[in-house]
């Protein structure tokens, strides 16, 4: 075997062109077209932490590739907001009671009627019993499986004038929740409800987040212009 023969088996041999040698090629970028489908849509069930990182690594440099990026989970998060998070670009909050006569038709009375009237947000759940049912739970369960609870304290989060159709001080189910809700987040007492001139109740100037709450200091929104 000649000293050639030995460099040829570990070496690489680049063949000869119009200069003498071949030019190396840059590497091609890679498109949904080089990727297979199913890691487009990868899933990290049963990788591992190596090929886990390097996944990730891959999908954050190539974002366009991924039917699953976090633009795309980000929209179908905010269309289910949507789905319960009702004129969510209102300044005020409507809290209150669902009426319907005996027919089944809403009133005018009832919070989303009211809400509707005065193009303010409110929180409403097509799927509620749906949901209840599947999930069998209790309906102190559902004032969070249903997203009521959330929509509650973004709306105090965002500061929106909270208001009532009913009197939320002495109610129960759904609205005793929401204004329990409001009183632990902002530390507001039944004081602190006065009605305005709508004449629908109203609560006063509040904290975002009570100190006894959460530490974040009190809302204040020249802060977020």
């Amino acid at each position: 075997m000649s000293e050639y023969d030995e460099l040829s088996d570990s070496a690489e041999i680049y063949e000869p062109n119009s200069e003498g040698f071949q030019e190396e090629t840059e590497p091609t970028e890679p498109t949904s077209d080089t990727i297979p489908e199913d890691t487009q849509n990868y899933d990290f069930d049963g990788a591992s932490d190596s090929d886990k990182a390097e996944a990730e690594r891959f999908m954050e440099e190539n974002p366009d590739l991924f039917s699953n990026s976090d633009d795309a989970m980000t929209s179908s998060e905010e269309e289910d907001d949507a789905e319960v998070y009702h004129n969510k670009d209102s300044d005020s909050m409507t809290l209150g009671k669902y009426e319907a006569d005996e027919d089944g038709d809403e009133l005018p009375t009832s919070y989303r009627q009211q809400a509707e009237n005065n193009d303010s947000a409110y929180f409403s759940n097509d799927d509620y019993d749906k949901i209840q049912q599947e999930g069998d739970y209790s309906d102190d369960e559902m004032y969070e499986q249903s997203g009521n609870k959330d929509v509650v304290e973004d709306a105090l989060a965002e500061g929106k004038d909270m208001q009532f159709s009913h009197d939320p001080r002495e109610a129960d189910g759904g609205l005793g929740r929401e204004w329990e809700t409001i009183q632990d987040q902002t530390g507001s007492t039944d004081e602190d409800l006065s009605v305005g001139e709508d004449g629908r109740l109203h609560l006063n100037d509040y904290n975002s987040y009570a100190p006894d709450y959460n530490e974040q200091p009190p809302y204040n929104p020249d802060d977020y212009e």
